[in-house]
Order: C-alpha cells, then structure tokens, then sequence
C-alpha cells in the first residue's frame, strides 16, 4: 500500500528542497518528482501553482525553463521617529508641573499681556493709550492678583 501524502505536505518538502538547495529548475523538481509515489501530472500541476505562490520562493524564467529560489529579504529600513516618540524620551522635553500643570515652556507666555487674546487690534490701541488692560488680561490688577494667588498656592512663592 502507498503512502497517501496530503498537498500541504508535499508543498512543504518541495519548498525545503528548494530553499536548501536553490537556485533550481522546473525540470529538474518535475524529474525528481516523477520518482515519488504521489506523483501524477495534474497533482504535480497543483503544486506547483502553489510553490508560484508561496511567499519564501521566488521565481524566474531562464533559457526556457523556470528557476525557482529562496527569496531574498531586505533589511528593514528603520522607522522614523515620530513628534511623540521624540517627547517622551526622558531629557528631550522638560516636565510639567505636577501641581498646577503649567509647563515651564509657557511660564514666560503668562508674564506677557494677554490683552491681543480678548481685544481687536483697535481696542488694544484704545486700552494702550489709557495704559489699561482687559478685565481677563493677565496684566490687569484684579486678574495680577488672582494670578499670583494661584502661583502662591502652587508655588508658594510670588512671581517676578
């Protein structure tokens, strides 16, 4: 009795073959598969139309003939770094506070008057010339004063 071998088998031992022994020819897979018990040539047909498609062997035609070979892998090119790969990298971005979460990167945007942020550029004009400012600029004494009240209580000091 013979051996019964399933496609999934066969396809495996032709792969094998041919990454061990590569770069070979759809002849000489064909002559030795005539050797083998499974071997008729719709079945042979079969499988190879799979080994076309098997993602390790590439194939190439030559002089009237097919040559079948391990296929080459490329080295990966390395990622790029991305904006947040970059940031949470300890040393690339300073830390925030935890308290308050005010960043240092901003300290210096809420000593500057915010008066462009609530005003047109003619109000601003206007407010300037009476050496006022908004209700909610930060240079404003009431808004100064609620400011340093939250810089005491997170920082316990005053801000310069």
């Amino acid at each position: 009795m013979a051996i019964q071998f399933t496609k999934t088998q066969i396809v495996t031992a032709i792969v094998k073959y041919i990454i061990q022994h590569g770069p070979i020819t759809h002849t000489a897979i064909e002559t030795r598969a005539q050797s083998m018990s499974w071997y008729t040539m719709d079945r042979f047909d079969k499988v190879i139309e799979t080994i076309h498609r098997h993602p390790q062997i590439s194939s190439s035609v030559r002089d009237d003939d097919v040559y079948y070979k391990k296929k080459a892998t490329r080295a990966s090119k390395p990622k790029d770094v991305g904006y947040l790969d970059w940031k949470n990298r300890p040393g690339n971005y300073p830390e925030a506070d935890e308290m308050s979460g005010i960043h240092p990167v901003f300290e210096e945007g809420d000593k500057m008057c915010n008066c462009i942020h609530h005003l047109s550029r003619d109000e601003i004009l206007e407010y300037r010339k009476r050496k006022a400012h908004h209700r909610y600029c930060n240079k404003d004494p009431e808004r100064a004063k609620v400011i340093s009240n939250l810089y005491n209580k997170y920082y316990e000091s005053v801000p310069q």
